[in-house]
């Protein structure tokens, strides 16, 4: 096996269970010989350079992020914890009235996601009939839900990517941050968040369409999730966009942040319209939009949108509409809707 090419030094397990063995067996060497300071922070993590288990400290590994908005910033002081949302089911926008698409549309543009209560989760505790009559909200209303088009499991979400997780998208970025009164972060250690993208497809025997929907809005290698609460105290960072720049909240004055939230709608329409002419100038310069060929996966939609902003020399306010732009485009092609 070829060293990792991010941690060389690192012993390189195939799964979890082996780099646990290893993480005990370290733990018992240091607390034998009295160092038992050593063994402090120590976790298993998976490598996203090579794919195996090491072990390691929290302060050598990256932040994986939870991303909201700062409307749900007192609900989870109040709480002290981060918790895990209430499973979902999924239905067409057109068995929707308008008022309940505005409430439940999901940025997969077509789909709404209609939270479950507790009581419902906990009706069908031993698993769904093959159709059932799920209730929305705030109504009387039941629609006739397939139990494929139902999740299972209340799952916390996180993202290795640490510049936006666009899969909670609703439908962009610009409408999230001046409607959600700012975007909002929290980031915690790797080992917080054991379970994936496979986790969730096996937990929640969801039908494939509906699981490519929702894996085509960004990138599931790099979700993590966890059933659990994650308390506040395991933390680490708690940051806001702030003028183009993820900002540690302490650091943001409430007077300045609400200041520049009321100038954002009018600067991104803007920052549209010049990142437009200069799309339209380096056309005519000879050069080749050609997003079809970057749309296939996603490293590759990540290369197109790094060598575009640097080839348009967009600013920070520019890459955020160009890449919301991009994202939703690749959603439409992979349905279909464009060519």
């Amino acid at each position: 096996m070829t060293p990792c090419p991010r941690f060389p030094s690192k012993i390189q397990h195939p799964t979890r269970e082996e780099a646990l063995d290893h993480q005990k067996r370290l733990v018992f060497k240091d607390v034998s010989t009295g160092r038992a300071d050593r063994a402090k922070g120590l976790h298993v993590y998976p490598c996203e350079a090579c794919g195996c288990w090491h072990v390691g400290h929290v302060e050598s590994l990256p932040l994986v992020w939870h991303y909201t908005t700062c409307s749900e910033l007192d609900a989870i002081l109040e709480t002290g914890a981060l918790e895990p949302s209430n499973p979902r089911a999924f239905i067409r926008e057109k068995n929707l009235s308008e008022d309940e698409i505005e409430d439940y549309l999901e940025g997969s543009l077509d789909i709404a996601a209609i939270p479950l209560s507790r009581s419902f989760q906990n009706r069908y505790r031993r698993g769904y009939p093959k159709w059932v009559d799920v209730p929305v909200p705030n109504s009387r209303r039941r629609v006739k839900i397939p139990r494929d088009m139902i999740e299972r499991d209340r799952l916390l979400w996180f993202s290795r990517n640490e510049y936006w997780e666009h899969s909670i998208d609703d439908p962009d970025r610009q409408t999230l941050e001046v409607g959600g009164e700012g975007l909002l972060r929290f980031g915690v250690p790797p080992s917080v968040a054991k379970l994936r993208w496979s986790d969730y497809v096996a937990r929640n025997q969801t039908h494939p369409s509906l699981q490519r929907l929702i894996a085509v809005r960004a990138d599931p290698t790099e979700w993590l999730a966890t059933d659990e609460p994650v308390p506040l105290d395991k933390v680490q960072l708690t940051q806001v966009y702030f003028r183009g720049v993820w900002t540690s909240i302490e650091q943001v004055d409430d007077g300045d942040f609400e200041r520049y939230l009321a100038e954002r709608e009018a600067v991104y329409d803007e920052a549209r319209k010049t990142m437009g002419r200069k799309l339209d100038a380096m056309k005519q310069a000879g050069w080749v939009d050609a997003p079809a060929k970057s749309g296939s996966n996603h490293g590759e939609i990540l290369q197109y949108l790094e060598s575009t902003a640097a080839q348009l020399k967009l600013t920070p306010d520019e890459r955020f509409v160009f890449e919301d732009f991009f994202y939703m485009y690749v959603q439409l092609k992979s349905r279909g809707e464009v060519d």
